[in-house]
């Protein structure tokens, strides 16, 4: 065998070996079985999930989980969950479920997908709450995208959400919030049994029926909206009053860039920057009246130790009289 067949069969090898060990790496990520964290009594670790009990803190890092069982991952009341990466749960039943007040945040994406439900908020308590305030959210059922029949949803930062739903809602909650910063993007209604606020959104909705739906109040505020019968006839309005289609454009000031740096600077820059001159104006004014204080203290201390002095030769003149 030549020395050049030898160096091509050697660089064939460091391309293809790489390849099929990443493959392998990929495929062992991938659970079969629906993973539980209800009442946790110690730390839990497994692919792409570490349970911090001390912390209440689930961290999901390219999680993959594919079950044939009723749940994909089960998350217990007053957990907080770190997205990291890009996570994916598949289940017969419910992507997610949610035991109580779950709060959700990083910067990782998750993609949820149930035969019923994506995510399922199980509490019966009208108090506890899902909150969702950062990371990309992609959830899809097969009846509802996001269930909480007696719980409240809460949408907010920069947390973007599409949500599709099959034969029922987009979401179908008891309470609905959603604030400033937060994109939701809903193929089918919202639904609320209690009250649903949308203030500063940016929200697009279609439905084949109204696109919001409420039994209680249903309050928008703070957003330039347009509405029609479908996505195609949209127009501007002053007030929803039912239509099957809606975009909101939120009116509020979310800037997150530096207005006198530019968009390659964030406005914490502008923030650091506004405080320094404000210190540096306050030094320059407490910094003279401290001086001059300082300085008058040292003369009146001067004139004591002279005082002192004067009567202390007033009375050795005395003596020697």
């Amino acid at each position: 065998m030549n020395s050049k067949r030898r160096i091509a069969i050697l660089l064939t090898l460091a391309i293809v070996v790489p390849l099929f060990a990443c493959l392998n790496v990929s495929a062992a990520k991938t659970l079969t079985e629906g993973v539980s964290i209800l009442n946790p009594r110690q730390n839990m670790r497994g692919e792409g999930y570490f349970w911090d009990n001390p912390k209440d803190t689930l961290t999901l890092s390219d999680l993959r989980i594919d079950t044939e069982d009723e749940y994909g991952l089960k998350i217990t009341d007053g957990a907080t969950v770190i997205l990291k990466g890009d996570n994916r749960i598949k289940a017969t039943k419910a992507a997610l479920y949610i035991g109580g007040n779950v709060i959700f945040r990083g910067n990782g994406t998750l993609t949820l997908e149930g035969g019923e439900t994506g995510i399922l908020c199980n509490s019966t308590n009208n108090s506890d709450k899902l909150s969702i305030t950062s990371g990309t959210f992609n959830v899809r059922g097969g009846t509802d995208a996001v269930k909480a029949e007696y719980s409240k949803v809460a949408m907010s930062g920069s947390a973007v959400l599409n949500l599709k739903a099959g034969k029922g809602y987009a979401a179908d909650v008891r309470e609905l919030i959603m604030s400033a910063g937060v994109t939701v993007d809903a193929q089918g209604s919202l639904y609320s049994s209690y009250s649903m606020l949308i203030q500063g959104t940016n929200l697009t909705v279609s439905s084949d029926k109204a696109a919001l739906l409420s039994d209680g109040t249903l309050k928008l505020e703070s957003m330039k909206i347009k509405a029609g019968d479908s996505s195609s006839s949209l127009s501007d309005i002053a007030e929803y009053s039912g239509e099957k289609a809606i975009t909101a454009v939120s009116t509020l000031d979310t800037r997150t860039k530096s207005i006198l740096f530019g968009d390659r600077y964030p406005v914490a820059v502008d923030i650091i920057l506004l405080i320094a001159v404000i210190a540096a104006l306050a030094a320059a004014v407490v910094v003279p009246i401290v001086v001059r204080k300082k300085k008058a203290a040292a003369v009146i201390e001067q004139v004591k130790l002279a005082e002192a002095e004067a009567k202390k030769l007033k009375k050795e003149a005395k003596k020697n009289r």
